[in-house]
């Protein structure tokens, strides 16, 4: 393991001192500067602490066991004094300064610090009860922690592991290793660990690190400014290049990616921020636009519900997952942090995480991803799904119907350390049934029956108060994957949410056709027909003709015709000004007129946001390079629209030109 260097003794002062943020598990300074292994050191004295009295210096040495077997136990640890500093060992132990400073240890670790009241902390994942304790110590002390294990998942077949987290993020303040993300994922009690560090240890199987029973890989996060960030899992090659603001589609890496055996594909933090125009820059830069695009051509095995990186509250996205599902997309939920542990201000790793289930099969890193890919999950900070169950189904499962509505039971049983507050049967977004705790508030265990006269998603969410040291996130949450109710052989689907991704769609378009250095025409294109299929797809859905009737035969971010609104937006009426673009003036062909078709036409409409006409604005000749038109805020039929997103559409002959209006009533 490697890190940023402090002496010995530098070390153990500034612990004393409270200023020294110590870090991970024990080390020494190899000759070459880096640590290596247990220090041959003497212990450092308090005669070596200059200005600190002996009286009041201690050295508390703790161990962490678990109660059943006695032996010791890996933990995330936080130790405060008397007056809620937080202390850290003044051996080498990887620490962090978020959630009132914490650090790991293989089991044992040993801090200097003043006489007096200690509040000890240590947990284990999710599955071991934490332990909080406060001792009084005046001399060097020596306190056994004993963690006692709640619920055993593993003998059920249920994994925890974390989709997406990162060993070697820049900068950094410790430079570590895979070994050192196996320390971690022990502590933490995961069983997977995904890396999407690209490069920086790649191997193409799971690291040598690995225990039989943490397991990690390295592998690669395709980072698009643009299009969104998407998790490569299991990768045997590299998928080049690994991150540009444009570049490829990500389609186009999902394809490479799902040629490699076992390999998934999985959204990573898709909702990263609510301003859907802020592309480049983060946090708007790690929105997946490109995802409902994806989704339309089967692209994408997974969807990160929970992860720091969301812009949601607690990190927890449903919104635009629920629409995907409701758009008959078999979309499994998974947990990635996205955590950064080479910062010493970092949220821990698998905090937020992913349990699947490997029913009969041996515990191994290809069957714990195609788990996910299968929709075997649940995502969680720390409630536990015991049970879940429509029918006899499980979450990822199918049931065909042959009825027009079908009644059914839902059995839920969830376990927590930490108080719950309620469970929740979702069916196609909708709470269908809230259930609460009644004599253990720690436990919801019910079966519920439920109707649908549709086809449908049934999932179960459940929520918690985080009145404890060890999770991470305002409050307590867990979510399945769905179990997908297939009646009479008809598909899952909402119109509205068709509808939503017409108009995504549109905006990421709007965003494309303002690009102005495409490398070149033949990428233009591409990137613009692939986007317009993902637009036709929904508008299919929706079963109303495509009337923009969009193209694109030519370059989209380089249009000939330039088009604004005065007002934008608009609540009564607003004047459209046409204006022929890069043209010289001297040019004797300079004018609209040059670009239409023929006929000598240009045809100008209004659609609504699911590509419908609302009003035939102009149709016919030009003679000048701009023009004016008047929209009145009416349809066709003079009747006035709806507060909405418009587009106002140009086309003359093989150009064509679209711009958003906003119409508030």
């Amino acid at each position: 393991m490697r890190v940023r260097l402090f002496s010995w003794v530098a070390a153990a002062l500034f612990s004393v001192l409270f200023v020294f943020p110590a870090s991970g598990r024990e080390a020494k300074m190899s000759a070459g500067g880096q640590p290596g292994g247990r220090s041959d050191s003497p212990p450092i004295s308090v005669e070596d602490l200059p200005g600190i009295e002996s009286a009041s210096i201690v050295n508390l040495s703790v161990v962490t066991l678990d109660s059943a077997t006695g032996d010791t136990l890996a933990t995330r640890c936080s130790v405060t004094d008397g007056i809620s500093v937080a202390r850290y060992p003044y051996t080498y132990n990887l620490h962090y300064s978020y959630l009132g400073g914490y650090f790991y240890t293989e089991g044992t670790f040993s801090v200097l610090l003043y006489d007096g009241k200690v509040t000890i902390r240590a947990g284990h994942g999710f599955e071991y009860e934490p332990v909080i304790t406060t001792v009084d110590i005046s001399s060097d002390t020596t306190v056994t922690v004993e963690l006692e294990r709640f619920c055993d998942l593993r003998q059920a077949g249920w994994y925890p592991g974390d989709v997406h987290f990162h060993l070697a993020h820049e900068p950094g303040d410790y430079s570590l290793l895979p070994e050192d993300g196996i320390f971690i994922g022990l502590a933490e009690d995961l069983a997977v660990l995904n890396c999407l560090d690209n490069h920086t240890g790649f191997t193409g199987v799971p690291d040598p690190s690995s225990t039989p029973e943490c397991i990690i890989y390295m592998t690669e996060e395709r980072r698009s400014g643009v299009w969104g960030h998407y998790g490569l899992l299991g990768l045997q090659r590299l998928i080049e290049p690994v991150g540009s603001n444009w570049g490829p589609l990500l389609m186009e890496y999902a394809d490479s990616t799902h040629l490699q055996s076992g390999a998934i594909v999985v959204a990573a933090h898709p909702v990263s921020s609510y301003d859907f125009n802020q592309i480049i820059v983060w946090p708007g830069s790690g929105i997946a636009r490109e995802l409902p695009v994806d989704m339309a051509f089967g692209k994408v095995d997974a969807f990160e519900v929970m992860t720091y990186s969301n812009a949601g509250e607690c990190g927890v996205e449903t919104d635009l997952w629920y629409r995907l599902l409701n758009c008959g997309f078999k979309l499994p939920g998974c947990g990635g942090t996205d955590a950064l542990p080479n910062f010493i201000a970092s949220f821990p790793i698998g905090a937020y995480r992913t349990y699947v289930n490997i029913p009969d099969k041996e515990f191994g890193f290809y069957e714990w991803i195609e788990g996910v890919a299968k929709g075997r999950t649940f995502v969680t900070n720390g409630p536990l799904y015991t049970e879940f169950h429509v029918d006899d189904k499980e979450a990822g499962d199918s049931i065909a119907v042959g009825e027009l509505s079908y009644e059914f039971p839902v059995s839920i049983r969830v376990e927590s350390v930490w108080p719950l507050t309620m469970a929740q049967v979702v069916i196609n977004g909708e709470v269908a049934e809230t259930v609460y705790p009644s004599s253990d508030p720690c436990v919801i265990d019910t079966t519920l029956y439920v109707e649908v006269n549709e086809s449908s998603w049934v999932a179960s969410r459940v929520y918690g108060e985080n009145s404890g040291w060890l999770p991470v996130g305002e409050y307590l949450f867990a979510h399945t994957s769905p179990v997908y109710l297939n009646l009479q052989a008809q598909r899952i689907f909402k119109p509205e949410d068709a509808e939503y991704f017409v108009r995504w769609i549109d905006c990421l378009l709007d965003i494309v056709r303002r690009r102005d250095d495409w490398p070149c025409e033949a990428d233009s294109v591409h990137a613009g027909t692939r986007l317009i299929e993902g637009r036709d797809y929904y508008q299919t859905l929706l079963g109303v003709p495509c009337d923009a009737d969009d193209t694109c035969e030519t370059p989209l971010p380089t249009p000939n015709v330039e088009i604004s609104f005065m007002p934008n937006p608009l609540s009564s009426g607003t004047v459209i000004r046409f204006r022929a673009a890069g043209l010289e003036a001297d040019q004797p062909h300079g004018t609209l007129d040059s670009y239409v078709n023929d006929a000598g036409l240009i045809d100008i409409r209004i659609y609504d946001a699911a590509g419908r006409v609302v009003r035939r604005l102009y149709r016919g000749k030009v003679h000048s390079d701009s023009f004016e038109r008047y929209w009145d805020g009416k349809d066709d039929r003079g009747r006035e629209v709806a507060s909405g997103i418009y587009f106002c559409r140009a086309v003359t002959g093989d150009i064509r030109r679209s711009e958003k209006i906003v119409v508030v009533r």
